[in-house]
């Protein structure tokens, strides 16, 4: 068993010196060598996310419990811990545990310990049992480090501390027809039936129990604080939420639970990463992160961890961010803040490995000279993925962008938020992007409302997109000033209108006050014409009467 664990041992150091972890020991990854004298190889470890593709048996509990894109990063505990399940495996000749499934499986661990469920019915012999003792204590603060291992193998014996089952209680307790002495299987009972796992969080029976047979003096409280904080909480819903916390209390190194997801703070990224890559539902890992369960598992560990910290700040933020449906947040945004190294997964790049705004820019100039070029060079990942990765030099234009209601205002800001990538990244000349920008820029100019400027300023857009120059582009499509002036000369082309208007009006009613002055006129003098033609004619009648 030395010429297994001895080389592996070896392998793990090699990567701890380099800062690195493999996080898939196991015996499909071991290799043995070809001539005579060749050493034991460890298979690559950079194809997958780490654990990934690690069978339960070979992962921690708490790491077990976690979906395998959710387990999060690897530390080297976990490699030796996979190293004692694997000298295991190769001792039996066959998968430690026996024929249990993997549920089954976590279990024992947590009744018996790690130790004890993998070596079941089995002897081991004597030399190695000391060691395998060390490399599966489930407690990470007393499993043996590669230290004990080294000193382990010079010949220098290593007592390992006696495993400790955690959750142990004095009394079993009833729930859903069973009966449980180990919070933590209560926990895995609770976070299968949620609805009557509410029932006795909500009564308060669960309380009074802890309170009477946990051992465990402050769990009570800490149960009434995850009620209390659920309720203040957001995101999702609140039975999940209040369940999730409660489960926490009950088993701190366990996974976050909730909706029949099981992650870990940490693989929260991972696991979005892999929801987006096989196009599955991201709901319920963006209420876990809105409703904040990564900071209250945070708060639930009771030992120390630097990494805590800034942890907590990160969610923080992101909690923050899930619930914005603008372009640049939503789960999107979390993706790519939880997975730097995540490359962009827009469907405008499919087929692309996209690593860094540059990438990205190179890769939609040459989308731009294709026969098949999409409608618009932005989507939500592709927002999402800049504010991850230069979210400092773009905010601004990246604002706009979020609120644009209509095609020309999103232009100019795609614009502007491609500009500044290309100026302060020395981005050579993008030519074809330019002129898909300078094509989709056409409302933006007949925005103007001088026909001579919207004539020079297409003329202008023309010779501007061949110099492959976004800066020069949004001097065109977006220059302020021009604007101004346009938008004051049809202000004042409105004005004068208005005068004019006015004044016609004014001329019209003087015209047509004095046609109605006139026909008044003309009545009174065609009244008194007549008035003096009867008199004559009377008096005409009178002098003929006469003579």
């Amino acid at each position: 068993i030395r010429k297994i664990i001895a080389p592996v041992a070896a392998a793990l150091r090699e990567l701890k010196n380099r800062r690195a972890v493999h996080g898939t020991v196991n015996p499909t990854t071991l290799f043995a060598p070809h001539t005579e004298g060749g050493g034991l190889q460890l298979g690559e470890c950079v194809t997958t996310p780490p654990g990934y593709l690690q069978p339960v048996a070979f992962e921690p509990l708490g790491r077990a419990m976690a979906s395998p894109a959710g387990r999060g990063t690897v530390a080297i505990g976990d490699d030796l811990y996979a190293l004692g399940v694997t000298a295991m495996f190769m001792l039996f000749g066959r998968m430690p545990g026996g024929s249990l499934d993997d549920a089954r499986l976590i279990e024992t661990k947590i009744e018996l310990g790690s130790y004890a469920a993998l070596v079941g019915g089995n002897q081991l012999p004597q030399a190695i049992t000391e060691p395998l003792r060390g490399l599966l204590l489930d407690d990470p603060a007393h499993r043996w480090s590669l230290d004990d291992l080294e000193q382990w193998l010079t010949g220098r014996r290593q007592t390992p501390r006696r495993a400790e089952i955690a959750g142990r209680t004095a009394r079993r307790i009833p729930f859903a027809g069973k009966d449980y002495k180990n919070l933590r299987l209560l926990a895995m009972a609770m976070a299968k039936d949620t609805a009557a796992a509410d029932e006795v969080i909500q009564d308060g029976t669960l309380e009074d129990w802890l309170g009477r047979n946990s051992g465990d003096d402050g769990i009570a409280h800490r149960v009434e604080e995850a009620k209390r904080s659920a309720s203040v909480g957001k995101g999702g819903v609140l039975a999940e939420r209040r369940v999730s916390r409660v489960l926490m209390v009950l088993d701190p190194q366990a996974p976050v639970r909730y909706r029949g997801l099981a992650v870990t703070a940490e693989g929260i990224g991972g696991a979005l990463a892999e929801a987006f890559a096989t196009g599955r539902a991201t709901q319920e890992l963006a209420e876990i992160i809105a409703a904040q369960l990564p900071m209250a598992w945070v708060n639930a560990q009771q030992a120390a961890d630097p990494r805590f910290a800034a942890m907590a700040g990160q969610f923080d933020l992101l909690s923050g961010f899930v619930g914005e449906t603008s372009l640049g947040y939503g789960a999107e945004r979390c993706l790519y803040e939880l997975s730097p190294s995540m490359p962009c997964a827009g469907p405008l790049l499919r087929g692309r490995v996209i690593l860094d705004a540059s990438d990205l820019l190179r890769a939609l100039e040459d989308i731009a000279g294709g026969a098949e070029r999409p409608k618009e060079p932005m989507d939500r990942h592709i927002a999402a993925f800049l504010m991850a990765h230069q979210a400092r030099l773009i905010r601004g234009p990246m604002s706009l962008l979020a609120e644009a209601s209509t095609l020309h205002e999103r232009c100019i800001a795609t614009i502007a938020v491609f500009e500044i990538v290309q100026r302060r990244l020395d981005l050579p000349p993008l030519p074809q992007l330019c002129r898909w920008l300078a094509e989709l820029a056409g409302p933006a100019i007949a925005a103007y409302h001088s026909r001579s400027l919207r004539d020079g300023l297409g003329g202008q857009l023309g010779r501007v997109w061949k110099t492959g120059l976004l800066q020069a582009l949004g001097g065109v499509v977006n220059n302020h000033a021009l604007a101004g002036r346009d938008r004051d000369g049809f202000l004042n082309a409105q004005a004068a209108h208005r005068q004019a208007g006015r004044i016609i009006a004014l001329r019209r009613g003087e015209l047509r006050r004095r046609r109605e002055l006139s026909v008044v006129a003309g009545r009174q003098a065609a009244s008194i014409i007549a008035s003096l033609l009867s008199v004559v004619a009377v008096s005409g009648a009178i002098v003929m009467a006469v003579l």
